[in-house]
């Protein structure tokens, strides 16, 4: 037998290996197709969804457009021997017009010849009618004459009779349904006979029938248009087959790619996959209105809504005005409404979410968001984070950082890879790094409300809180513009010896601050029950907690609750924290204070006076007692028990005197008034809980300094000597950046190990991640979960990597929006400071001091509104900034029968011009103002505009000054009309006097002139009864006035 080797090539069968070889390409190209067209390219899907989504969105639009066609428009029905009748007219006519016209031109042409003639031999006769100039100028009259009379008549009974047939031709176009020859036929009889009433009836009638042809055809036109479009969607481009076989480089089936130049030409392909992010009609609710829907009593009605994903259950029906009840309606999946009640009859609107996939939602306040930033431009990651060039959700999103190296996208959970409700809010935190220092990312405002529309809430709430509750007080933030505005958020301390009653006051504060006023936001240094000590030992160290004594030594309990014990030769001296500090700070005396007398009313008609004033004049817009009031400031239940009168009377006479920086203004009360509401104040004595204890450490003043500048109380109150102090906590300004990895989460275990967990764990219990070896001084504060949450998307929005110049706010838009912003939000911030809005409706929120009126008064809302400080709507375009100015630098009274009372505020001319900024920025007005005196009216156009006046009664609902005003008066509360003069500028008080309620919604304010059909309805017959003149002159009257 043969060996392998000798037998001949051309012998050997490589069948086998051949079907190896060729079964191994075929896997190989199955595997190469299927990673290549499915696995590595998901968003080939996504991309087929979506035009399975366009597909049935265009069905959907396409049924609702059919079944709202109208019958085919009916062609011209024309008499052709009519037509021709007519047409022969009009070419006669036509012809006798144009030879009458032709007469009087030849003619004309004869007489301007002779008139030559005239004009020559008068010149040559050097200007006397002789014989010659006489001859030629008879000629000339006859001709002129024959020219103005007889042809010029020709003439114009031939345009008439050339008129008329043309309109006998328009009005057998109308009546025959050809409203388009109509129209034009009636132009040209117009020409003819301009003032004739039925060529101008003609015109508009032609016009309505034009109207109503052209609207039809545009919905058979939009027929046309969806039929094309379902014809194009519904084709290969929505199927896996299709895909393949589609040419590739069509924009349906590629990357959507957008290169970032200044983020270091960063690649961002987002919407690849979000392929509807910039379309419309993909939002997540919808709301449909089918109007006048009826029934025909035996077949059900269907309304097909314009999404044809609806999630069942969150539907809200509502037919002709009531809320239909489930039996009423029948909705499918697919978005098919179907009534049960073959009578139904009128409106049908519904409002329900969509069930569109998430990834093809339309981006949220698209006409906003996205107008105001491109995709073109800004891309999405910017914004939302992720990785820009990845093609996969697990690549683009990169939620583990063990992973991608880049910021994971925000707002989802990196478990299931969904938007979290817990974590969503962190898709605002990238707006302030582009709005750093904005208050507030509004923009426009809500049409029901007249709130400002907050399109970064959280961040807004966050900001908010990080500054009210002082955490810039500890914390420096690199990058935090906004800081550079913020004041310390606590009291002064430099006079609290003499402040407080005594020292035991001060410690049961210092200890346990929410046991004396439950919603304060001061925190807790000292949250462990009993009394901290601060223990020195012989080797240097020193550890705080509880002391307790035993046999042998001492046991320091920290505060997450762990032991530990040491010997009694290991400790040299033990100081009691609180009391200490409490030593320390009741050092810190005015002797002006202490010197003065303590003595006040005791009568309980005195307190009776005083508690009236308190709960009216306005203290209440900022304080509380007994359930009335706000929390902008402390509740006053217990101030008896704190505070020490001599005190009081200067703080109430003066707060400025006490503290030249508090916000707190003076009321301008009498000397009684001041005693009376001391009185009232120290009887104020509600119980509070004791929170101190004996303990075995000592009190030293000295180590009470110390305490302070270990706790940073200074970073929330003025203490002297310690101005110059650096923060006690770490710097924020990258905080947001931090990875898992770099958090220490000391013993717990119950903590999730993110950035989200440990930070909501460290604002909430700040205090459990501390160790044997890691102490933690943050306090405690009050805190909900949603406010840890805000604080969180703020703290997120720490980044190292500062944006493209191009990017920020301040430099990306004009100089002009940019400077109204910084107006506004430094006017947002006069206004939280002073609480403007506890007493005033600013940006269609506030004016709770209304509440106050009610339930002390027991008034009804309309004459407790009446009674209230007034909603500052429109303040920038109805008072002049001079004016405003100085009101706010000195309030003077405008309104009279009011007990409550324009505080003043002791502000700054920066503070005042700030706010006089806001106001103008708000309503667009210049600043500063030009004013432009109005033409006033004469003596007699006021005589007018005062007989107006006078029969409106005007005074009836508006007082002089000096007038006394009666308790229950229609006069209480309004204006001194004799003050509008250098006050009002005269285009609001014009466009005040034509429409209040435009102006001010809820006024009481009559509307003397209605406005119907666009027009003012004059008040009579005074000034020809010309509306605008009647309320000019009335305006004028007004200005007129002085006091």
């Amino acid at each position: 037998m043969r060996s392998k080797k000798e037998i001949p090539a051309e012998s050997k069968s490589y069948a086998v290996l051949f079907f190896i070889l060729s079964a191994l390409l075929g896997l190989v190209t199955i595997w190469g197709f299927w990673s290549e067209m499915i696995t590595r390219r998901p968003w080939k899907e996504i991309q087929q969804q979506f035009y399975q989504y366009e597909y049935e969105k265009t069905k959907a639009e396409l049924e609702n457009a059919e079944n709202n066609l109208p019958d085919e428009p009916s062609k011209p029905d024309l008499d052709t021997n009519e037509l021709r009748r007519l047409e022969k007219d009009i070419e006669e006519k036509k012809v006798a017009l144009d030879e009458a016209m032709q007469d009087r031109k030849f003619e004309q042409s004869k007489s301007d010849a002779i008139n030559y003639k005239y004009q020559h031999s008068l010149h040559e006769a050097h200007g006397e009618y002789t014989d010659t100039v006489n001859k030629w100028k008879e000629k000339l009259d006859e001709f002129e004459q024959r020219i103005e009379g007889e042809l010029t008549s020709a003439v114009l009974m031939a345009e008439a009779e050339y008129a008329d047939v043309n309109i006998s031709l328009a009005d057998f176009y109308q009546n025959s349904n050809d409203p388009t020859n109509a129209l034009s036929t009636y132009l040209i009889a117009q020409k003819y006979k301009p003032t004739e009433t039925s060529i101008k009836d003609g015109i508009a009638a032609s016009q309505a029938s034009l109207a109503v042809l052209e609207s039809q055809k545009e919905q058979f036109e939009l027929v046309s248009r969806l039929e094309e479009k379902v014809k194009d969607v519904g084709g290969i481009k929505r199927t896996f087959l299709g895909s393949l076989l589609e040419n590739p480089f069509r924009e349906t089936r590629t990357i959507v790619q957008y290169y970032l130049e200044e983020f270091d030409y960063t690649a961002d392909r987002c919407a690849t996959c979000h392929f509807s992010v910039d379309k419309s009609g993909y939002e997540t609710s919808g709301d449909d209105l089918f109007e006048e829907v009826e029934g025909d009593g035996e077949a059900l009605v269907k309304l097909q809504l314009k999404h044809p994903k609806v999630k069942l259950g969150s539907e809200t029906v509502v037919i002709d005005g009531f809320d239909a009840e489930p039996e009423e309606y029948e909705l499918t999946e697919t978005g098919l409404l179907t009534l049960t009640d073959p009578l139904v009859f009128g409106d049908i609107e519904i409002s329900y979410d969509t069930a569109y996939d998430p990834v093809l939602q339309t981006h949220p306040h698209r006409d906003v968001l996205l107008s105001k930033h491109p995709i073109e431009r800004f891309g999405c990651t910017p914004c939302h984070g992720g990785q820009g060039h990845g093609l996969t959700a697990k690549a683009a999103h990169a939620l583990t950082h063990a992973e991608y190296w880049l910021t994971p996208v925000l707002g989802l959970d990196k478990d299931t890879g969904r938007t979290s409700e817990d974590k969503k809010g962190y898709m605002e935190s990238n707006c302030r790094r582009c709005h750093d220092g904005v208050m507030k990312l509004d923009y426009g405002v809500d049409a029901d409300t007249n709130v400002p529309v907050d399109y970064a809430p959280n961040l807004t709430k966050g900001m908010h809180l990080f500054e009210n509750l002082g955490c810039h007080g500890c914390h420096a933030v690199e990058g935090y513009s906004a800081l550079n505005n913020i004041e310390k958020v606590g009291p002064s301390l430099e006079k609290v010896g003499s402040k407080v009653q005594d020292i035991t006051w001060l410690e049961s504060w210092i200890k346990t601050p929410e046991a004396y006023l439950p919603d304060t936001t001061m925190p807790n240094f000292f949250p462990a029950e009993g009394m901290s000590q601060v223990v020195y030992f012989k080797n240097g160290g020193q550890r705080t907690g509880i002391v307790t004594e035993t046999q042998t030594g001492y046991e320091i309990k920290a505060d997450d609750g762990t032991v530990y014990p040491y010997g009694r030769e290991d400790v040299i001296r033990i100081v009691d924290e609180v009391k200490s500090i409490a030593a320390y700070l009741s050092q810190m005396t005015d002797d002006t204070l202490d010197e003065s007398s303590e003595q006040y009313s005791q009568s309980e008609n005195a307190i009776r006076a005083g508690e009236e004033t308190v709960k009216t004049v306005g203290c209440l817009t900022c304080h509380a007692v007994d359930g009335l009031g706000t929390d902008f400031a402390p509740a006053l239940d217990s101030v008896g028990t704190k505070v020490t009168p001599q005190y009081l009377k200067q703080w109430i006479e003066d707060p400025k005197a006490y503290d030249p920086d508090t916000a707190m203004p003076s009321l301008r009360l009498g000397e009684r008034e001041v005693d009376n509401v001391v009185a009232y104040l120290m009887s104020l004595q509600k119980p509070t809980t004791t929170v101190t204890s004996a303990s075995i450490g000592e009190v030293d003043p000295n180590e009470g300094e110390k305490l302070v500048r270990t706790y940073g109380c200074f970073g929330c109150h003025e203490i002297p000597g310690f101005e110059n102090e650096s923060k006690v906590g770490a710097d924020l300004g990258e905080f947001g950046a931090k990875l898992a990895e770099e958090l220490d989460f000391g013993d717990t275990v119950d903590i999730d190990h993110s950035w989200h967990g440990w930070t909501i764990g460290k604002i909430t219990k700040p205090r459990q991640y501390q160790t044997r070896r890691i102490v933690s001084r943050m306090p405690v504060f009050q805190i909900s979960d949603d406010e840890a949450k805000s604080i969180a998307v703020l703290l997120k929005s720490f980044q190292p990597q500062p944006y493209p110049l191009n990017y920020i706010f301040d430099h990306a838009v004009e100089p002009e929006r940019v400077e109204k912003q910084k107006q506004i939000d430094a006017g947002r911030r006069i206004v939280e400071k002073y609480n403007c809005t506890g007493c005033h409706v600013i940006e269609g929120e506030g004016g709770d001091y209304t509440d106050v009126i009610i339930a002390h008064e027991g008034l009804d809302q309309i004459t407790a509104k009446q009674l209230s400080p007034p909603p500052l709507q429109s303040q920038g375009a109805r008072v002049y900034p001079e004016w405003l100015f100085e009101f706010l630098k000195n309030p003077s009274e405008i309104r009279y029968g009011l007990k409550v009372r324009m505080p003043s505020f002791g502000m700054s001319d920066d503070e005042a011009t700030a706010l006089v900024k806001y106001f103008s920025a708000l309503d667009d007005e210049p600043f500063p103002y030009e004013t432009l005196t109005p033409p006033m009216s004469t003596r007699s156009e006021l005589l007018v505009g005062k007989q107006i006046f006078d029969v409106l009664q005007c005074d009836s609902c508006h007082p002089s000054k000096g007038e006394i005003i009666s308790q229950g008066s229609d006069k209480a509360g309004r204006p001194d009309l004799s003050l509008a003069n250098g006050r009002l500028k005269p285009d609001w008080l014009m466009d005040w006097l034509k429409d209040p309620q435009a102006l001010q919604p809820g006024t009481a304010m009559p509307q003397a002139w209605p406005l119907v059909d666009g027009k003012h309805l004059p008040y009579g017959n005074y000034a020809g009864s010309d509306a605008e003149k009647q309320i000019r002159f009335v305006r004028d009257y007004i200005l007129s006035l002085s006091p």
